[in-house]
């Protein structure tokens, strides 16, 4: 226990002028966390780490709340990575972030043990010092300075300094570039420093004098090339990379940050890099934005095409764009249906879309279960680095890639999709994801390892995690995992066992021998069975024998046991890359149990919780260094992740009875955007009849006299044709004047009456906006939708009695992915209470993307067979969505302000009216939007709309306008 004696009273004075100022502060729970870490480390500590600890703690007295109860938490441990000389820089280096941004801060503290550890006590001091310089001039750049320093200790004293000299003339220039410069660190793991330190240096410092920006994309995906297997960097290629950069941002900036940015991703798929930018500066000389709009696409197109097939469609696009201003910048987008059915026509590959329905089927057949299939686009492209073939599962649903393009041959490329699923769903059914804490626990006590602690692990991506290499044992326990769920499905189905080996040719990758990739090699062939005579030569590989291959129901925890072993036989090999790197077949995608685990929690959360959740992770990993394929291991990522996996989830749990694609007329294009919009049918189910019976009551004598009028308005129920050659009966009138007609000689014909039933031929669809603004509260104590669902009601009680045909329908949504499209009354149904009580289930929420709808609602229109069609639409405002507009593209801050964000939805509405029209319907808007004549007539027309001032009037109104409507 340390004992403060006379000479030392002035460290009793400091640690009671901290307690003071911490009393002043009045936060019992800070005052009461001080007293427990001074507690601690007065009992459990050294003299000298304590003094230095009050002092550290008196400089972050200042700062924020948070910031200080994290020091506070963390104190206790601090001494058991941190040196006592470097407790006060370390200190001063989160004082002077903290500053600035106290998130930042909090996280800096959080990251201290895991980065210090790795640094020796006696370079500590140093190294936060140059922390400290830099937090001084540019703090995001000390951040990722800080974050960089395990990987600096390694390096030669020379090398350090110039690395720290270079970063901090540029974090002094510019502190976006600084912070760039230093993230890229991890690079040099995987590339020689003293070789490619200057070329590498001297194209970042070119294109800082053309414009900072493109030096940030510059040093921003640095990292990202060396980090692709099988890219190797050379002085040449930096030149090269660097000088096109160069190029293109001479002529536009936002070019070369697209080039720049979309290089690893185009890279990775085999493309010439020379060629990839002659294309894009090709373009550039038509038009910037169709330029950039290539670069950003490239990858999304090189996903859904070859590169010989991308270069044909940009010469035929450029043809056909020719002289129409902004055209070829939305085809390179691929933003228009030309552009797309351009592409399509000229590949070979097989569409996700295409074959999705046929894939659910064939999956649900075999494993006796259903499958929730999507495309592994979707997900952010962090989770495949690389990757030709994306494909895995998240323990829910099955993620295929976008475009199966592989084989010169449809037929193979269908088949090699079809294997692809099947290998996803052999996880699921095999319970790759099931496995519980306990069996993690046992084996670890099996295989010799740390206790799991039961309260820090909860899931199979954090006992990964505890491991010291965790890009090595999740590879690892991928090979061993994928081998023993198809030998298990291999068992099932002999058939699909044949059809593995269609596709199991593994890719020869250059290793040496003895090094981490030739064991990760050798255990890939294991895994096929197709292992020679060295592969089988040492103990793991005959323990994979024995409790995979040879073993009659192997299960998950015998695969973690064999990956252990493998872990520790691989561990201490070299490794001539750095990230894991091994052949793979081509029907194996990847085993995510980081994505497995953010979706459990997503599930969890729907059982516990109604009603939608901010999206938080509770998942605690480690990011791996910056620049390699792990580094996206961040609380934010995951934290995206989770609302992403969330919005999957919310769209499972409406049961569309089908979906429908939209094509959208962009303006900005002149053209439309393909498939653009997804529509789902809703059949709403019946809840209450209680709002029918009371509009009922309310508005009984308007109800009355309305079904009294429209009486009226129907027509008798048959017309009698005279002289006709077929009837009914004889027409007496018509015999008598043939009698004489005939005693004068002329002719005589037509001797019966026919009777035709002459009814009204009308047909109406009800389209009502349900937005979330209709459940505004007017002075009655109504909400819109309440009127509106009340003029419905009245106007369903009119029309029983008239005997027109009709339907009720309403619609809302929330972006272009997700129109909902609510079914009431379909016009083959008859009034009764299902249809009834279905008005409860009407509810104000999204938004309102009137096209879609429109176009929905009149192909259901269509169908009908009547005369007189009608569309009439009940809303209150213009239509609006997240996504419903065009991207600006102005130059100058003004015109960008002056962007008229509503032409795009207003455009598309007028158009969806105009196709109304050309298919012989009418369609007529109602609104209770008192500014809705500045909107109205450019979308609808003249005499194409009516506005309400008094919603109130609603229910009345309706039933005048209808009959001018159909009279």
């Amino acid at each position: 226990m340390i004992r403060l004696n006379a000479p030392e009273r002035a460290w009793d004075n400091l640690k009671e002028e901290l307690a003071a100022v911490l009393e002043g502060k009045r936060m019992p729970a800070i005052t009461e966390a001080w007293r427990a870490t001074v507690a601690h480390l007065e009992e459990n500590g050294d003299e000298q780490f304590y003094r230095q600890w009050l002092v550290g703690t008196k400089e972050l007295a200042g700062v924020s709340w948070e910031v200080f109860w994290e020091w506070l938490r963390e104190s206790a441990g601090m001494k058991e990575y941190l040196s006592p000389r470097a407790v006060i820089p370390w200190a001063q280096c989160i004082s002077l972030v903290a500053r600035n941004a106290s998130p930042e801060a909090v996280g800096l503290i959080r990251s201290g043990s895991r980065i210090l550890k790795q640094v020796h006590a006696d370079g500590q001091g140093p190294l936060l010092e140059a922390c400290i310089s830099m937090a001084l001039i540019n703090w995001p750049a000390a951040l990722a300075l800080f974050d960089s320093l395990p990987l600096l200790v390694r390096w030669p004293p020379v090398d350090m300094d110039r690395w720290l000299t270079e970063g901090m003339d540029l974090a002094e220039r510019d502190v976006e570039t600084g912070r760039a410069y230093f993230a890229a660190a991890a690079m040099w793991q995987q590339v020689s420093f003293g070789d490619l330190f200057v070329p590498w240096l001297a194209g970042g410092r070119e294109l800082f004098q053309i414009n900072p920006i493109v030096a940030r994309a510059y040093f921003n995906n640095s990292p990202a090339l060396t980090a692709m297997p099988g890219q190797r960097l050379s002085i040449s290629f930096l030149a090269q990379w660097a000088n096109l950069a160069a190029s293109l941002a001479a002529n536009d900036i936002e070019t070369a940050v697209a080039f720049l940015m979309n290089s690893p991703a185009v890279l990775g798929a085999g493309v010439p890099l020379p060629e990839w930018a002659a294309c894009g500066h090709e373009l550039l000389k038509d038009d910037p934005r169709a330029a950039r709009s290539f670069f950003e696409s490239s990858p999304r197109l090189l996903q859904e095409a070859t590169w010989p097939e991308v270069r044909a469609w940009v010469e035929r696009a450029v043809g056909e764009s020719r002289g129409k201003n902004g055209r070829l910048a939305e085809f390179m987008a691929l933003a228009t249906r030309e552009s797309v059915e351009l592409l399509a026509g000229l590949r070979q590959g097989i569409s996700l879309v295409e074959e999705e329905r046929s894939l659910a089927t064939y999956g649900a057949a075999l494993f006796e279960e259903p499958v929730l299939i999507k495309s592994a686009s979707r997900l952010p492209g962090e989770l495949f680095p690389g990757e030709l073939l994306p494909a895995t599962t998240d323990g829910r649903r099955v993620y295929l890639p976008e475009l199966t393009q592989v084989f010169p041959e449809r037929e193979k490329n269908k088949a090699l999709l079809r294997m692809l699923l099947v290998h996803e769903m052999s996880h699921l059914a095999e319970g790759t994801y099931q496995v519980t804490i306990d069996q993690l626990a046992e084996v670890s006590r099996k295989t010799g390892l740390p206790g799991v602690p039961l309260d820090n692990v909860t899931c199979l991506e954090e006992w990964l995690d505890l491991f010291g290499d965790y890009p090595l044992i999740r590879a690892v326990f991928e090979l061993v995992e994928d081998a023993r769920v198809d030998l298990l499905t291999g068992r099932k189905y002999p058939g699909l066992a044949r059809e593995y080996k269609r596709f199991d040719e593994l890719k020869p990758v250059a290793c040496v021998p003895g090094s981490r990739e030739a064991g990760l090699a050798s255990l890939a062939r294991l895994s096929l069975g197709r292992s020679e005579p060295v592969d089988l030569s040492t103990g793991p590989a005959q323990f994979f024998q024995q409790k995979i291959m040879y073993n009659g129901s192997p299960t998950v925890q015998d695969s973690l046991e064999v990956a252990v072993t493998w872990y520790r036989f691989l561990a201490d090999r070299p490794s001539a890359t750095g990230a894991p790197s091994y052949p793979r077949a081509l029907y194996r995608g990847r085993l995510l149990p980081d994505l497995a685990a953010i979706n459990a929690e997503v599930a969890v959360d729907s059982l516990l919780l109604k009603g939608r959740r901010k999206a938080q992770s509770l998942l605690k990993v480690r990011p791996g260094p910056a620049g390699t394929v792990t580094a996206y291991r961040t609380r934010a990522f995951y934290d995206a992740l989770k609302d992403l996996l969330q919005g999957f989830f919310r769209e499972e749990q409406i049961t569309y009875r089908r979906v429908y694609f939209y094509d959208e007329w962009d303006v900005t294009a002149g053209g439309y955007k393909p498939h653009w919009c997804r529509v789902g049918e809703i059949v709403l189910q019946p809840s209450s009849r209680w709002l029918v019976e009371q509009t009922l009551s309310e508005y009984y004598g308007l109800i009355s006299t309305l079904k009294k009028y429209f009486a009226l308005l129907r027509p008798d129920r048959f017309r009698r044709y005279r002289r006709q050659e077929e009837g009914e009966q004889e027409d007496l009138d018509a015999i008598v004047e043939a009698r004489t007609e005939r005693s004068i000689g002329a002719p005589a014909a037509g001797f019966f009456i026919r009777r035709d039933k002459r009814l009204r031929d009308v047909a109406v669809a009800f389209l009502l906006d349900l937005s979330g603004s209709t459940d505004q509260v007017m002075n009655s104590g109504k909400s819109i939708l309440d009127i509106e669902r009340e003029a419905v009601i009245i106007m369903a009680e009119a029309l029983e009695v008239i005997g027109d045909r009709y339907a009720l329908y309403g619609f809302n949504g929330e972006g272009r992915h997700k129109v909902n499209f609510y079914i009431i009354k379909e016009f083959d149904e008859g009034y009764g209470m299902p249809v009834q009580q279905r008005f409860g289930g009407l509810k104000s929420e999204g938004l309102t993307r009137l096209g879609a709808a429109v176009r929905h609602a009149a192909g259901k229109l269509q169908r009908v067979e009547a005369v007189v069609k009608l569309l009439l639409i009940l809303s209150d405002g213009r239509p609006y969505d997240v996504d419903y507009c065009s991207e600006k593209a102005c130059t100058d801050l003004r015109s960008w302000l002056n962007a008229d964000d509503t032409l795009y939805a207003r455009e598309d509405c007028r158009m969806a009216l105009r196709e109304v029209r050309m298919r012989g319907m009418t369609s007529f808007c109602i609104t209770v939007d008192r500014k809705g004549k500045e909107y109205l007539e450019d979308i609808f027309g003249p005499g194409g709309y009516v506005v309400i001032d008094d919603v109130t009037m609603l229910p009345e109104k309706l039933p005048v306008i209808y009959k001018k409507l159909t009279i």
